[in-house]
């Protein structure tokens, strides 16, 4: 009987505590989150273009996504082994690849869990809808999408 009674006890106490502090306060600040999102881009970089291509972008999206991004343009010859220390370090969330890149393919990164599969989460969106089965279907490994097409219709 003092198990249940304290078990009871204890419940009441964590139910209570989850509530604790969770009045609005009229005078309090809004909190700000800054998401940045690394982009790696193999490239021949002109900083100054690079700068002004962020800051394009980051206008575009500042408003419909909240979302400021930073380009990290790398020259080709350090392109692989750069991308491999972000990579290792957790710095990066997108970069370019191809199944015939060396170490930072698509052979290399799906089986060493550096990318998702994002299979399930394509269908309706507006990304999958902007390119025909075909550009998705070449990107897939084994049979699942971890990777999205680059593709300009024009």
């Amino acid at each position: 009987m003092k198990r249940k009674l304290f078990a009871v006890s204890m419940a009441a106490a964590m139910a209570t505590s989850c509530f604790a502090g969770t009045a609005f306060a009229s005078d309090s600040e809004p909190v700000t989150i800054k998401v940045t999102r690394a982009c790696f881009n193999l490239a021949n970089p002109d900083s100054e273009q690079v700068k002004k291509v962020q800051d394009a972008i980051n206008e575009y999206i500042k408003d419909k996504i909240n979302v400021q991004i930073e380009l990290t343009d790398i020259g080709s010859g350090e392109y692989t082994d750069k991308a491999n220390l972000a990579l290792a370090n957790n710095e990066i969330n997108l970069l370019w690849t191809a199944s015939w890149e060396a170490t930072i393919g698509t052979n290399d990164l799906v089986p060493a869990n550096a990318v998702y599969d994002i299979t399930d989460l394509l269908p309706g969106t507006p990304l999958y809808e902007s390119m025909d089965e075909g550009q998705w279907e070449a990107t897939k490994y084994d049979g699942k999408n971890y990777f999205v097409p680059v593709y300009k219709d024009n």
